[in-house]
Formats: C-alpha cells, sequence, structure tokens
C-alpha cells in the first residue's frame, strides 16, 4: 500500500437488533449516540459517525485515529445495547464527504464490509480487514480476545471501564455517579484483563498507524 493514502472504514450494526422491543425509542436513541459522537470527534474523524441502512453506522478515520475512544463514548451513550464492528483500512477512490461516511467507495469501505460479515458468521464483536497478511493476523488476534473477554464483561464493568480509561475519573467519582461502593470499583479495575483490553487496544491502534508508513 505504500504511496497510497489509508483510511480506516469502520461499520457498526446493533446484534439482533429486530428482536428488541420499541425500535422507535431506540433508533431514536442511535441517532442521539451516533450525533454526539460526531460534535465530539468532529477534529479528529475524516468522515463523521452516520448512520446509514437499518442498524448501521459507518464513520471514516485516518489511521491513527480514536478508535476505540469514539467507539467507547458511543457505546456508553447507547447504554451498551451490543454491537458488532467491521474495521476497514484501504483506499478511498471516490471524493471524500466529510459532512457524512457516505457517498464514497474504495478499498477501505469494501473490506469493513467484509470483515463485518466475518464478525456476524464468527460471533466476534469486532473483525479487520487490510493492511497485509502481518498486521491483519495479529490485529485480529488482540480483536477477538478482545471480544470474547468483553462479551463476558456486565454492565457496570463495561461503564467503569469508559469512566475511567477514557473519562479519567478517580474511583470515587466512579462508585458514585453508576452508585455503588468504592471497593466494588476497586475489584473492577484491579482485574488484570481490565488493564490488558486497554493495552491490546493501544496496540491495534499503534499498527493501524504503522501500516500508513
Amino acid at each position: 500500500m505504500a504511496g497510497t493514502r489509508l483510511y480506516l472504514v469502520i461499520i457498526g450494526d446493533i446484534i439482533r437488533s429486530r428482536l428488541r422491543q420499541e425500535r422507535a425509542a431506540l433508533q431514536k436513541r442511535f441517532q442521539t449516540a451516533l450525533g454526539y459522537s460526531a460534535l465530539k470527534f468532529a477534529d479528529r474523524v475524516i468522515s463523521p459517525p452516520t448512520l446509514t441502512i437499518g442498524d448501521e453506522f459507518q464513520v471514516v478515520l485516518p489511521p491513527d485515529g480514536p478508535v476505540f475512544e469514539l467507539l467507547a463514548q458511543f457505546e456508553f451513550s447507547m447504554n451498551y445495547i451490543p454491537f458488532r464492528y467491521g474495521f476497514g483500512l484501504g483506499g478511498i477512490s471516490t471524493q471524500i464527504n466529510r459532512k457524512a461516511a457516505i457517498g464514497m467507495d474504495g478499498p477501505a469501505f469494501y473490506n469493513a464490509r467484509e470483515a463485518l460479515e466475518t464478525a456476524r458468521k464468527s460471533g466476534f464483536i469486532y473483525h479487520f480487514k487490510g493492511a497485509g497478511a502481518p498486521y491483519t493476523q495479529t490485529i485480529n488476534l488482540l480483536l477477538h480476545w478482545m471480544s470474547l473477554k468483553r462479551a463476558s464483561w456486565k454492565l457496570l464493568k463495561k461503564q467503569s471501564y469508559y469512566l475511567y480509561h477514557h473519562r479519567g475519573m478517580k474511583q470515587k467519582d466512579i462508585a458514585h455517579r453508576l452508585e455503588v461502593s468504592q471497593p466494588a470499583i476497586s475489584r473492577i479495575i484491579r482485574d488484570p484483563a481490565f488493564g490488558l483490553t486497554v493495552d491490546s487496544s493501544r496496540h491495534i491502534e499503534l499498527l493501524w498507524r504503522e501500516a500508513q508508513g
């Protein structure tokens, strides 16, 4: 991919969305969460998170974009309704749409779509395609580990993860906000998998940055 500008496309969709009750309320919340993410990360994305078809959204970032920070904030806003994600790294062959992540085409989108379909079939939360075999294998090993671990986390642990690692809140403030004891939050944060998830996401983002060269 030398000489080609790379973009990271994320396509996300709600898992088993058609089985959920109150779909009108769900769609409203979905649009609100995407709008908030678009505002919060406006200066750090190429094309903002955009509702596309059904219960899917797309966002285009540079390879050094805040991928897991954006997804963590979005999932918190959605109160952790389960999503799956396809990550695609590659070029974009059409004009970039800076206002919405629609109306574009190219390998980054093909890779993200294929990655999402693989995630659906395999049952993982995350899957990635692009950047050549060495990067792809390493990134997917980490993503699949994160998928399995996060699938076992209860709501309190997911909320604590976001507030501690992405909002930088202190344990006592997290406990107050989530209406639990501080020792309960301390036990969550001391879990080795808690820190390993952060380290894994940072290493994945490093590999994406290095893929651009």
